[in-house]
């Protein structure tokens, strides 16, 4: 009695999507596997599953073995890694009046950036604040006191920690109370 194998050989194909730059565990991993015998499982990093797709994953490597139902196999390691995250916006107006909603001026970002550089000018192209910390903004003092209702401007340079692209950006904010 002769027995057959199968027509192909155990192979896959995967697809890996990235980390949004805007939300960590957002990745995932899928795999479509062919040929070897059927009932096909995976050893992922939290044991055996018959589950061909991960979701909510975070960066990092996920070495996986495939399997078929008479115990061949094939190892694969995957990366994921969080997409370039380079998208900075400054809002254009701010409330500083301690209701603790917009009290604060400063850039947002879904990630630190290096190497930043912020100023603010008043109408009369006095500089009025100026840092070089990620986290700090302006509380719309000047020199300790209430700064004026009215449009100020600011100058915001930084570096992608991704690309290492230097970036200026350049507008306007009203201060509102």
């Amino acid at each position: 009695v002769a027995i057959e194998g199968p027509l192909l050989p155990i192979s896959f194909d995967k697809q890996l999507t990235n980390i949004d730059c805007y939300k960590d565990s957002s990745g995932s991993i899928a795999f479509t596997i062919e040929g070897g015998w059927g009932a096909y499982r995976i050893e992922w990093f939290d044991g055996w599953s018959s589950q061909l797709q991960r979701d909510n994953l975070n960066e990092g490597m996920y070495v996986t073995t495939l399997q078929d139902a008479l115990g061949c196999s094939l190892k694969d390691t995957s990366y994921l890694d969080v997409q370039t995250c380079c998208n900075v916006s400054l809002p254009n107006a701010f409330s500083p009046n301690d209701d603790g909603l917009n009290d604060i001026f400063r850039p947002i970002a879904p990630r630190p950036v290096r190497e930043q550089h912020f100023m603010i000018y008043n109408r009369w192209g006095q500089r009025v604040f100026e840092s070089e910390v990620f986290e700090m903004g302006w509380d719309g003092k000047i020199l300790g006191n209430d700064a004026d209702m009215g449009t100020y401007f600011y100058l915001y340079s930084y570096t992608c920690n991704s690309t290492k692209q230097k970036i200026m950006l350049k507008g306007d904010v009203t201060l509102v109370r």
